[in-house]
């Protein structure tokens, strides 16, 4: 009898003190991991700021096929949201509430009856890439088990973090290097030229069709152009463009069967160049494209220049910026 009084005094103190210390914890808790990525921060942006990425590096097995997982329409920079369910790790959600191209991602999670929580991630440039800070911030805590959940948070989320960092880092430094995008003032254009309205996958036989005619046309007024030939999109409805495929000039110049003079005005613009080919061509627009959509921005017109440059063939496009 007096044994088990004994033990149920011993039983009745661990109790009280596992009662009374969280009394004494924080309410909040917070834990971070760093790692320097031999890349550059627009490619580890890239991978944190599109949810559908966290598949490739994310240390909660986003990929397993036991977790049903919930994308919301944009997957991409503010307002992306995802949400699962998982037998073993129950249901939660996250939502990217912050993004700063390309620098920094803040997100919200939701943990259902856990309670909710904030990620950040800080991208450093550095000499050799960039270092990589995430970071796990807990407020409000529940008592008791929350609390002790935010004291021994370092244990159990610092593997987890330094799981997903160096996933990151060996996918990030495998990954080839972006374009160089630039972000400048387009000069005036006084152009001559053909304009029709096409789609935008025609715009390649749209321009060989009538390089031709604006050759002859220019040696019939015994005129040499001032500059390589440029093609100009203006988006309108139903996936159509306005186009303009033509040649800079220095001075007004006739009119006539069609071939037009215009000014296209001087506008800021994104822009980027590469060495010509049909593959070329899709990657430097879908990653002009991408770069508006991270930084929120919108385009009024495209320019497509076509220049040589030590017998390569050359293509630079800019997109004109709206205010």
């Amino acid at each position: 009898m007096r044994a088990l009084k004994f033990i149920g005094f011993v039983v009745l103190f661990f109790l009280a003190v596992a009662l009374l210390l969280p009394l004494i914890m924080r309410k909040e808790a917070s834990t971070s991991k760093s790692v320097v990525i031999e890349a550059s921060p627009v490619i580890v942006f890239r991978q944190v700021n599109d949810l559908n990425n966290w598949k490739k590096w994310s240390p909660f097995n986003l990929d397993d096929s036991r977790m049903s997982l919930n994308f919301s329409e944009s997957q991409l920079g503010e307002g992306a949201s995802l949400d699962w369910i998982s037998d073993d790790g129950g249901s939660g959600g996250l939502k990217i509430i912050k993004s700063e191209p390309y620098k920094l991602i803040k997100s919200e999670l939701d943990f259902g009856n856990h309670g909710n929580a904030t990620d950040e991630w800080i991208f450093e440039a550095t000499d050799s890439g960039v270092k990589v800070s995430w970071s796990l911030k807990l407020t409000d805590l529940s008592y008791p088990f929350g609390r002790y959940f935010g004291f021994f948070l370092d244990g159990l989320v610092n593997p987890l973090q330094e799981k997903g960092l160096n996933k990151l880092k060996s996918i990030s430094e495998k990954e080839s290097e972006s374009l160089k995008i630039s972000h400048l003032k387009v000069k005036a254009i006084l152009g001559i030229g053909l304009q029709d309205t096409i789609g935008f996958d025609e715009r390649y036989f749209f321009m060989n069709d009538n390089k031709q005619k604006l050759l002859k046309y220019f040696s019939s007024l015994r005129y040499q152009p001032a500059g390589d030939a440029f093609l100009l999109l203006i988006p309108l409805q139903n996936e159509k463009y306005f186009t303009t495929y033509g040649f800079p000039v220095y001075d007004e110049v006739r009119e006539s069967g069609g071939v037009i003079q215009f000014e296209i005005a001087e506008q800021d613009a994104i822009q980027a160049e590469v060495i010509w080919n049909d593959s070329a061509a899709v990657k430097i627009h879908s990653e002009l494209q991408l770069y508006l959509q991270e930084n929120r921005k919108k385009y009024a017109k495209i320019l497509e220049e076509y220049y040589t440059v030590d017998s390569s063939s050359m293509m630079r496009v800019s997109y004109y910026l709206l205010p």
